[in-house]
């Protein structure tokens, strides 16, 4: 097997692994620090992942991308801090201003 899709089924199990890790959180404030520690490693996954597959020229060009991608998905989620659940935003619509599980407002 190529160390491409290696590397894929390896990003893919290590986002599996990576978000039961943050489900398992019980303060609101570990699963913030869970999340953002998730989505750099995942990143850095991401990037190693497209330095196997793909030519040196073409990687080089993807870090800005992928370093856009980390902050747009750390920006863009929310937490409940009542039940801790985890909201993305989806950039094209209205934002989320309550938890749709207990309907407190979302930071």
């Amino acid at each position: 097997m190529e160390p491409y899709f290696v590397g894929l089924i390896t990003w893919a199990a290590f986002a599996g692994v990576g978000s039961v890790y943050i489900s398992k959180a019980e303060i609101v404030a570990e699963k913030r620090r869970r999340f953002r520690l998730h989505t750099h490693a995942s990143s850095g996954l991401f990037f190693l992942v497209l330095v196997l597959g793909f030519p040196s020229p073409f990687t080089l060009l993807a870090i800005p991308g992928v370093a856009a991608m980390d902050r747009l998905i750390i920006r863009s989620t929310r937490f409940c801090d009542r039940v801790g659940h985890i909201l993305i935003e989806i950039p094209w619509r209205p934002p989320i201003l309550h938890c749709p599980e207990c309907g407190a407002p979302v930071h």
